[in-house]
C-alpha cells in the first residue's frame, strides 16, 4: 500500500488487521458481517479478492474453497492459502492464485494489480469453472452418485478406502471422543463416566419414558457407558419382549437395557426416574446418586401412604434434575434439596408450522386429553369444550393423546385421534389447529411447547406451575381452572384475529428461545460432572419475558449515556486469573445497565463473563453480575443489568470484567480501542494501566423517547405531539426536551448527519446496487437455491 498510493483495502467480517496498515486508515475499511446479499454486493466492488489462512492450523485446514468459489462467481481472481481444500479448486495462473511464503503473496499482489487483463482473465476462467462444476445439475449427478455406493455398499470402511483422499475411514469407537468445544464448556478430555438410570416399565405414548431414552441415548453418544435398569412388573416377561416395546413404541431410542433393579451394578453414576426406584438408590452405594424429577410424585396420590413415601425421597439428599424450573424452585424452597433444571427440548428439525391443508374449512381445536392421569384434569376440559360447542357448533373438536377415549363418550361431536406416535404426523396435527386446549395441573409436559413451536395457540391453567415453566411469558394464555373460564378464552382467540395473530408469534418467539435436545443433554451432563465434582456448577438460566407483543430485550427501558463503540483490536482470552477493569463517569441518575463486546473466536463458548462494579477510588462492590456467552452472537453485546443506581449523576466508576469458568478453548476476549475518543476513564488489565479503552456502553433506566425523536427528526417529534393530542389550534406547543447527557446528544446529532448523508448517497447508488442484486437473485435461483433443494430432496428419497 505504500508503493501502491491508489491501493484500497476493504477487510469484511470480523478481522484484525495488526497495526502496520494504521499508517493507511484513510484507504483501510472495515465492513461488519452483513447479509449474504449485501456480503456479495461487496465483493463484487473489489478487483483482487485475497484468502489467507494460518497453514497447519487444523482449523484453517479443515476450510473449504468458499471464499475462491464466491468471488470467482463474480469473475474476479482470487489469492489464497496453499490449503489442502483450496489446493484441490486452484489451478495456479490460470483459475487463481496460491500463496505460502511472504514473497509469493507481494509478487502475486503486484502482477495482479499492474494486469488488468490478467485480472480480467483469470476471474473469467474462475467462472467458467465454478459454473460448470458446481452448477445444481453437476452436484446433483455427484451426489446421487454417492448415495447410490453408499446405499449399495456393504462396508462403509472400505468404500472410503476406495475414495482415497475424498473421504475418511469412519471410526466407530465414540468412546472418548468429544467436541473440541462442547456447548456445556466440558473441556476436549472431559471423563467418561458409567452412567446407570434405574426405570420403571415403559409406557405407551409416555412423555416421560422417552425423555428417559432421549437422555439416556444422548449420553451413550456422548461417550459415556450407560445402561437402563428396568423394573417390568406385571408388564414385561423378558428382556426380549421389552426390547420390542421400545422398538416399536420409541424408535431410535437404542440403549443396552436390563430387566430387574435387583441386577443394577457398581457404576460412577446412579439416577433414579421414579420415587419407587428413588427407595431402591438408598441402598445402593454410588459415587454420585441423581433424582431425574418431571412431576412433582406426591401429586399422583390422595394424601396417604404413597403420598408421604414418594414426598419422602426428596429428603434422600440427591441431587435433583429436574425437566423445567417448577420443579427445581418447588424442591428447593419446599424440601431444602439441592436441585438444577433443564429447560423442555424442542426438535424444530420436526415441530415448526407446515402448511395448513386447503380443504380445511372449519376451525379445528385441539384437546390434550389424559383421562387415564387424573392431574391432566380430563373432565374439566371436556366441560370447557362442551360450553364452547353450545356457542361455536360449527368448531371441530379434536381429542389426542390417549387410548382410553371413544368418540361415543364425548357429549358433542368430535375427533379422536388416540395416539400418535410418528412425530411428523404430530406436527403436522399441531399446525393445522387454530388453538389448542392443555389443561396441565402439576409440571408441564412437552406438548403445549411443541404446538407453540407450529405455531398454534395454547390455552392453559393459569397455575404457578405453568406461569414458572413457560419462563413467565404470555406465549399461552393462560386461564382460570373452570369451564366456563376456558371456553372464553377459546372463543376469544378463535374469534379475535388480531389476539390470535399475535398469540401465534408470542409461541414461536417463546418455542425459538427453548434448547434443542443435545443442549438439552448437554445441561444434564454438566449438572452430573458438577453433582461429581467434575465441574462447575450449571448456571441459572435467565427466564426473560415473551410477550404478545414483542420480546423483552435487556435493554428494555433504559437509555444510552455513555458509550465507547471504536473498535480496533481485541485483549487477549480472559482465562482464570486475568481481570480487565474500565473507569467512567456517569452523566445520569439511575445507572442501570453496562455492556462489553466478547470477542468469541468462531467458536461456541459456554462459559460466563463476570461484571463487578465499584466506586472509583474504593474497593466497595457495589454491584455484581454474571452472564453466559453461550448465546452470545459474533459482533453482539453482553448486556449486565443491575438495580438502577438512584445518585450516579457524575460519579467515577470502575467495572471489572473477568471469566472465573474459562478454560483452554472455553474463553471470550473483549474488543477495546488503543486510542479511544474516549477520555474520562482508563483502562487497566490485573491492575496495570494501558492505552486506550474497552469497547463498552452503559445505560441508566430512563427512555427520552420524544428527545430522540427531535434530536434525529425535527418532524417526527412535532407529528408525535400531534398524535398525542399536543397540537391547539392547528399549532404545535414548544417541546420540552429532558435533560440529556452531552454524550448523548452529540452520539444522537453524529447519528442525524450519517442518515442525512445516507439519504444523499441514495439516489446515486441505489441504481447500480438494484443491478448488482438483480444479478445475486438469479445467482441464488440458478445455483444456491435450486442446489439445496436438489439436494434436501435427494436425500429425504435416500432416508426413504
Amino acid at each position: 500500500m505504500h508503493k501502491y498510493s491508489s491501493l484500497h483495502l476493504v477487510a469484511q467480517g470480523d478481522v484484525h488487521l495488526g497495526y502496520g496498515l494504521d499508517a493507511f486508515e484513510a484507504r483501510v475499511s472495515r465492513w461488519p458481517w452483513m447479509p449474504w446479499p449485501d456480503y456479495f454486493w461487496g465483493i463484487a466492488q473489489a478487483d483482487i479478492n485475497v484468502a489467507p489462512l494460518e497453514l497447519g492450523n487444523p482449523f484453517c485446514e479443515v476450510k473449504s474453497e468458499l471464499k475462491w468459489f464466491e468471488a470467482g462467481l463474480m469473475g474476479i481472481p482470487t489469492i489464497a492459502s496453499a490449503s489442502e481444500a483450496v489446493r484441490e479448486v486452484i489451478r495456479p495462473g490460470e483459475n487463481g492464485f496460491l500463496a505460502q511464503t511472504e514473497g509469493e503473496w507481494y509478487e502475486t499482489l503486484e502482477e495482479l494489480i499492474n494486469s488488468p487483463a490478467k485480472r480480467r482473465g483469470v476471474g473469467a476462467k474462475a467462472e467458467s469453472d465454478i459454473l460448470e462444476g458446481y452448477s445444481p445439475e453437476t452436484m446433483g449427478r455427484q451426489l446421487a452418485h454417492l448415495l447410490e455406493r453408499a446405499a449399495s455398499a456393504t462396508d462403509f470402511a472400505e468404500l472410503a478406502r476406495g475414495m482415497g483422499e475424498r473421504a475418511a475411514v469412519p471410526v466407530n469407537d465414540l468412546v472418548g471422543k468429544t467436541k473440541e468445544v462442547q456447548s456445556n464448556g466440558v473441556p476436549m478430555d472431559s471423563p467418561k463416566l458409567k452412567i446407570s438410570w434405574l426405570a420403571t416399565a415403559p409406557v405407551r405414548g409416555g412423555g416421560g419414558s422417552r425423555m428417559i431414552l432421549r437422555l439416556a441415548r444422548a449420553l451413550k453418544f456422548f461417550g459415556h457407558e450407560v445402561t437402563i435398569y428396568v423394573e417390568p412388573f406385571e408388564f414385561f416377561r423378558s428382556r426380549k419382549e421389552l426390547e420390542s416395546f421400545i422398538a416399536t413404541n420409541f424408535p431410535g431410542e437404542n440403549v443396552p437395557i436390563v430387566m430387574g433393579l435387583d441386577k443394577v451394578e457398581p457404576s460412577d453414576v446412579h439416577i433414579a426416574t421414579f420415587w419407587l426406584t428413588a427407595e431402591r438408590l438408598r441402598d445402593i452405594p454410588s459415587r454420585g446418586k441423581f433424582y431425574f424429577v418431571q412431576d412433582f410424585e406426591p401429586f399422583f396420590y390422595p394424601m396417604g401412604e404413597e403420598y408421604l413415601r414418594a414426598e419422602a425421597t426428596y429428603r434422600s439428599g440427591f441431587h435433583h434434575i429436574t425437566i423445567g424450573r417448577w420443579c427445581t424452585k418447588h424442591l428447593r424452597e419446599g424440601y431444602g434439596a439441592r436441585a438444577d433444571y433443564f429447560d423442555f427440548p424442542l426438535d424444530r428439525s420436526i415441530y415448526y408450522p407446515r402448511p395448513v391443508p386447503a380443504d380445511r374449512h372449519r376451525p379445528r381445536v385441539l384437546f390434550f386429553s389424559r383421562p387415564e392421569l387424573p392431574r391432566r384434569c380430563y373432565n374439566l376440559g371436556l366441560q370447557a369444550l362442551a360450553k364452547l360447542h353450545r356457542r361455536m357448533p360449527n368448531v371441530l373438536v379434536t381429542f389426542f393423546g390417549s387410548d382410553e377415549i371413544e368418540a361415543g363418550s364425548v357429549p358433542f361431536p368430535c375427533e379422536v385421534l388416540k395416539n400418535i406416535a410418528d412425530r411428523d404426523q404430530l406436527a403436522e396435527l399441531y399446525s393445522s389447529a387454530d388453538v389448542a386446549l392443555i389443561t396441565s395441573s402439576t409440571n408441564t409436559s412437552l406438548v403445549p411447547f411443541e404446538l407453540a413451536a407450529c405455531g398454534c395457540p395454547v390455552v392453559d391453567l393459569d397455575l404457578e406451575v405453568n406461569r414458572v415453566n413457560y419462563l413467565d411469558s404470555e406465549a399461552m394464555y393462560l386461564a382460570p381452572a373452570e369451564p366456563q373460564a376456558l371456553a372464553d378464552a377459546l372463543y376469544e382467540l378463535l374469534n379475535d384475529a388480531d389476539l390470535h395473530q399475535k398469540q401465534r408469534e408470542a409461541s414461536l418467539r417463546l418455542a425459538e428461545i427453548l434448547p434443542n435436545e443435545e443442549q438439552a443433554a448437554r445441561r444434564v451432563e454438566q449438572i452430573i460432572f458438577s453433582g461429581v465434582g467434575l465441574g462447575p456448577a450449571p448456571l441459572e438460566q435467565p427466564a426473560g419475558t415473551v410477550g404478545v407483543n414483542g420480546n423483552r430485550g435487556p435493554l428494555e427501558g433504559v437509555a444510552l449515556d455513555v458509550t465507547c463503540r471504536r473498535e480496533d483490536g481485541v485483549l487477549g482470552e480472559l482465562q482464570p486469573g486475568k481481570e480487565v477493569a474500565q473507569t467512567f463517569r456517569c452523566t445520569q441518575a439511575n445507572l442501570a445497565a453496562i455492556a462489553v463486546k466478547p470477542a468469541l473466536y468462531g467458536r461456541a463458548n459456554a462459559c460466563s463473563l463476570e461484571l463487578s462494579l465499584y466506586q472509583e477510588g474504593t474497593d466497595t462492590l457495589l454491584q455484581r453480575v454474571r452472564q453466559s456467552v453461550q448465546d452470545a452472537k459474533e459482533n453482539g453485546w453482553v448486556v449486565f443489568r443491575f438495580s438502577p443506581m438512584a445518585d450516579s449523576t457524575g460519579r467515577d466508576y470502575r467495572f471489572v470484567i473477568s471469566s472465573p469458568d474459562a478454560g483452554p478453548g472455553n474463553a471470550c476476549g473483549l474488543y477495546h480501542s488503543r486510542e479511544s475518543a474516549y477520555r474520562e476513564g482508563r483502562l487497566q488489565t490485573n491492575g496495570r494501566g494501558g492505552k486506550g479503552a474497552l469497547v463498552f456502553q452503559t445505560f441508566v433506566e430512563r427512555l427520552d423517547g420524544d428527545a430522540i425523536r427531535r434530536l434525529i427528526r425535527p418532524e417526527q417529534a412535532s407529528r408525535s405531539l400531534r398524535d398525542q393530542g399536543g397540537e391547539k389550534d392547528g399549532h404545535v406547543g414548544p417541546v420540552t426536551v429532558p435533560t440529556m447527557s452531552p454524550q448523548l446528544r452529540e452520539e444522537l446529532q453524529s447519528l442525524r448527519k450519517r442518515l442525512q448523508q445516507m439519504e444523499q448517497r441514495q439516489a446515486d447508488v441505489s441504481r447500480r446496487v438494484s443491478d448488482l442484486h438483480n444479478f445475486l437473485n438469479g445467482v441464488r435461483r440458478t445455483l444456491f437455491y435450486r442446489a439445496a433443494r436438489k439436494v434436501t430432496r435427494i436425500l429425504r428419497l435416500g432416508a426413504r
